[in-house]
């Protein structure tokens, strides 16, 4: 059907879907792992990368990724605006502060680290930084799962201080939409006003 709007899922099954989909990403063994990346700059730039077996984080990154894409039905932002409407119970209306804020914050660049936008504008122009949000999308489509050709060639263009930085802004981005997967869980669970119908 031309012109037809897409299907919107209704808000309760939407809720069921995000504890499942945070069931999912809880259960896989990267999300217990050792994320980290070390940087050293001396004479000779080196980084160190730990992170779960390729297959194992690939396969838990995009599961995790449905929380934090904008056309997803369990993306936070949907989740977001169902639990305004739906109520909290007063006693979780401050956490639902606090997470909210913690969302919004990893949309603009953090303070460290500091990684500029390669592709921000013409020359002489001052440079963006990525947001986590665009290091997770650089990471994730130019190296781990998609190979993305022109993010691929646009990651290949940072030199490896950078990609190590850019991989820092990924597990950041990575940690707090893990933490916001067990968040909404428990508050879909436990935290309503009422139950979704």
């Amino acid at each position: 059907m031309i012109g037809s709007a897409k299907p919107v899922r209704p808000d309760a099954e939407t809720l069921r879907l995000a504890v499942e989909t945070a069931d999912d990403v809880l259960a896989s063994p990267a999300a217990v792992g050792d994320f980290t990346v070390t940087v050293r700059i001396g004479t000779t730039t080196a980084v160190t990368i730990n992170e779960p077996p390729l297959r194992e984080l690939r396969d838990f990154l995009l599961v995790l990724r449905t929380f934090d894409m904008r056309s997803s039905d369990i993306s936070l932002i949907r989740l977001y605006e169902i639990i305004e409407h739906t109520g909290v119970r007063p006693d979780r209306q401050a956490d639902v502060a606090n997470a909210q804020a913690e969302f919004r914050r990893f949309q603009a660049p953090l303070a460290v680290p500091q990684v500029p936008d390669l592709q921000s504008g013409p020359p002489g122009r001052p440079m963006r930084l990525l947001t986590p949000r665009q290091a997770w999308a650089l990471w994730l489509d130019g190296e781990v799962i998609h190979r993305d050709y022109s993010k691929e060639l646009r990651w290949k263009r940072y030199p490896a201080v950078f990609q190590g930085s850019i991989r820092m802004l990924a597990h950041d981005q990575g940690s707090m939409l893990l933490r916001q997967a067990k968040f909404m869980r428990d508050l879909i669970t436990t935290g309503l006003a009422a139950p979704p119908t």
